[in-house]
């Protein structure tokens, strides 16, 4: 393919953004051909690497803002720079529109993600790809006063922020991109209010796969525990927590390294002092980059503690590195960093906080074994998040971008056609089969107040639904064209059932609408539903009943369709009917066993009747009345679906209930 990479900020020796946009085009060009718009800050730089390494697949057209226009510095920082990107950001459009003469497939505006300065590319003919982009998340309220001389900057930023989602340069930003890539839940929640068709959450950071070890060093036992801090030392970064924390831990042997530099410092080296932490804490200043392996190594773990960042590229650099990480549970790390790996702080109020980050320090000092697994866990999720495999990742989402959406007739059809064919399409907005099922959610759960999963959402009918009784929910599924079909600017990603891309403990209830029997593997699922739940959490099933005495799922013997709600296929031995019908059944007995071997706990169950939607029968609404009365009785068995809600306890306790027909 040909692929347009717009990055601001390019260069081979720099970390953060301008490593961003050399690390996407670097990569990205051995699979594609690939052209480049940037800055030529660094362009000596860049023509020098190309000098001792030939890629003809890969090509850089520097965009500079007129002198005359532009008297700021570029790599400066605040106001200068902004000002200067939006100006650098018409030259590149200008410079991208005359070079459509090429052709490209798909244009992507890597750097600077700032969702303040929306970029026009959006305009060109061409699928539009923007991302990853952070800055939709908000620092904590009750947190302001570690923001000291920043406080004015935070609260202002905050309400810009507020703003934002009225401009109508990002609405149309948004809404005309044909994928969004956010870095973390508040910044796609934002986007997909906005208006996005497509927003997925995905990591901005990315790591080289010779700056990772082998394999994580064992450092010898001194008795001393050394954690590692590095960033800039800029107000929303809140140094002062990890020094607070610090000081509640005085009878454990506990040493802080601190890396960076800024203007911070000299407030946060007086912080140090008034607490008493001389010989406990070393600020080291700036690291060069070539001597930041060495001091990671020299590390047994890594804090951070940012109030507001889209992620934290020394996050996935330390875990490279084998170091198990503390962080506070919110934004870009609560959203990527996997459980296994890290210590985890509720972003609660400051004392809960504190106290939770100083026993997380106790944890990493007195529990090494602990220590040992969390950084071998790190380091294997830092080996997934090198440049060669998210390369391949992009690659895979332009192929699907340049495939686009509509299924195709004939022989030919997407792969989403056949799908649909085999296992029928998301329920219908407004369906009696959408009130139905949510009457009967709202009869055993109250969504009140909760965070929800909405698994399989399909078209966002039942999400819709959701939305307007629940705090906050988020829906996925696999199929793109179905995420595209919502009717409301609800968060989606685009994910599997077996790898739920989100933390553990995210969810105060999961939603699976006649779902689980078309996933590949219906117990994993059932697993990854259980992580995602909090303690206490519930999950709501639906999902085929096995004695109803119609198969509700298209049925087909070899090339010839038998159509749907075919007489006792369901009754037949399962070894039989799979070779008539692609979706899975179950039984009451089978799904409560699936889920006590999870985990779960059994709280309600039961059946509901066919809402008959499809069929133009003579006194429908008669029949449903009665259905519903039936429903409750011996005769509920033979419902087309059974229900189930399921609870995440943090001691599963198995409950027997009474089981119909073995059923």
């Amino acid at each position: 393919m040909k692929i347009l990479i717009i990055g601001h900020a390019c260069s081979p020796r720099q970390g953060s953004e301008p490593s961003f946009t050399w690390s996407w085009a670097l990569q990205l060009s051995q699979q594609h051909q690939v052209w480049v718009l940037a800055h030529p800050h660094d362009q000596d730089a860049v023509e020098r690497f190309l000098a001792d390494h030939p890629n003809p697949n890969l090509q850089f057209h520097w965009v500079a803002v007129p002198r005359w226009l532009d008297p700021w510095d570029p790599r400066g920082a605040g106001r200068s720079l902004r000002i200067h990107y939006l100006l650098w950001l018409r030259c590149a459009y200008k410079k991208a529109i005359s070079l459509q003469r090429i052709g490209f497939d798909i244009v992507h505006h890597v750097s600077y993600a700032s969702l303040s300065a929306p970029p026009p590319f959006w305009k060109m003919p061409v699928p539009f790809v923007w991302g990853p982009i952070g800055g939709g998340q908000r620092a904590p309220l009750s947190f302001r006063a570690y923001f000291e001389r920043g406080r004015v900057r935070e609260f202002l930023r905050t309400v810009r922020l507020r703003l934002l989602s009225h401009s109508p340069f990002l609405q149309r930003t948004v809404r005309a991109s044909t994928v969004l890539l956010a870095t973390n839940r508040d910044t796609a929640q934002l986007l997909s209010r906005i208006g996005g068709r497509d927003v997925r959450l995905f990591l901005d950071s990315g790591l080289a796969s010779n700056f990772i070890l082998r394999e994580p060093a064992s450092k010898p036992s001194d008795g001393v525990l050394t954690l590692l801090w590095v960033g800039r030392m800029q107000p929303r970064k809140a140094l002062p927590l990890a020094l607070e924390a610090l000081a509640l831990t005085k009878d454990l042997g506990v040493k802080l390294l601190i890396a960076g530099e800024g203007e911070m410092r000299g407030s946060w080296e007086k912080c140090a002092k008034r607490l008493s932490l001389d010989g406990r804490v070393e600020f080291l200043g700036r690291v060069p980059w070539e001597e930041m392996p060495r001091l990671y190594q020299s590390a047994d773990a890594f804090l951070f503690t940012s109030l507001q960042d889209s992620f934290g590229t020394q996050v996935l650099e330390a875990m490279g590195h084998g170091l198990p990480i503390l962080t506070l549970d919110h934004q870009g790390v609560g959203t990527f960093v996997p459980p296994e790996a890290r210590i985890k702080v509720p972003v609660t109020s400051p004392e809960q906080t504190l106290a939770g980050l100083a026993e997380g320090i106790r944890r990493l000092a007195l529990f090494p074994e602990e220590r040992r697994k969390m950084g071998e866990e790190a380091h294997a999720y830092a080996k997934t998040q090198t440049w060669e495999r998210r390369a391949e990742r992009m690659s895979n989402l332009y192929e699907e971008v340049r495939s686009g959406p509509v299924p195709h007739k004939g022989k030919n059809r997407s792969l989403f056609a056949q799908v649909s064919a085999q296992l029928g399409g998301p329920a219908s907005y407004g369906s009696y089969a959408v009130n139905k099922r949510m009457k009967k959610m709202d009869q055993i759960v109250d969504f009140n107040g909760m965070r929800v999963l909405d698994l399989g959402c399909g078209n966002g009918s039942y999400t819709q639904e959701l939305a307007r009784r629940a705090e906050s929910v988020c829906g996925i599924d696999l199929h793109m064209p179905h995420l595209q079909a919502f009717r409301e600017a609800i968060p989606r990603v685009q994910g599997s059932g077996e790898h739920l891309p989100f933390a553990t403990d995210s969810f105060d209830a999961v939603t699976m609408i006649e779902v689980l029997e078309h996933t590949d593997c219906d117990t994993k699922v059932l697993a990854e539903c259980f992580r995602v739940l909090k303690p206490g959490g519930l999950l709501v099933l639906f999902v085929p009943n096995k004695f109803y005495p119609f198969e509700s799922h298209p049925c087909q013997l070899g090339n010839f369709s038998l159509g749907r709600n075919v007489p006792l296929v369901s009754w037949l031995p399962e070894l039989l009917r799979q070779h008539i019908c692609c979706a899975r059944i179950y039984t009451r007995r089978r799904l409560f066993a699936m889920a006590r071997e999870v985990g779960f706990q059994i709280q309600k169950s039961g059946f509901i009747f066919p809402p008959l939607d499809s069929f133009p029968l003579p006194f429908k609404n008669t029949y449903r009345r009665i259905a519903a009365r039936l429903e409750d009785t011996p005769l509920g068995n033979f419902g087309v679906s059974i229900y189930a809600l399921l609870a995440k306890t943090a001691h599963s306790v198995k409950t027997e209930l009474g089981e119909p027909n073995d059923g």
